[in-house]
């Protein structure tokens, strides 16, 4: 998952923002759990690009500590994709990717 487009902002009673993410999912994860209203391709061995807007509101209390998460999803923003194959990260290529910024914050 990564984000393509954000706003963000701090005030007195929380952070706040509206966030579009990307991500690539699984055919045979469409149907179920968070992504239990988005249809895609018959074939569940398919990996799709799922875009869609979240706006969110992290509470602080009066010392400014945070004290809760609320997240809303703006379901008309939801955008399924069939990218080509050569454009999908899979896990192990996003591990590799990662794997020189991990040790270096590890370090």
């Amino acid at each position: 998952m990564w984000v393509n487009r954000q706003a963000i902002a701090v005030h007195d009673h929380g952070f706040s923002g509206e966030v579009e993410f990307r991500q690539f999912v699984p055919g045979a994860m469409l149907g179920e759990s968070v992504f239990g209203s988005v249809q895609a391709g018959e074939d569940p061995d398919d990996v799709y690009l799922l875009t869609r807007t979240l706006a969110f509101v992290w509470p602080y209390d009066e010392r400014g500590r945070l004290i809760g998460e609320h997240v809303y999803e703006d379901g008309a923003s939801r955008r399924i994709e069939k990218p080509d194959p050569a454009d999908v990260i899979t896990a192990a290529r996003a591990a590799e990717l990662l794997a020189p910024e991990i040790a270096r914050e590890i370090a």
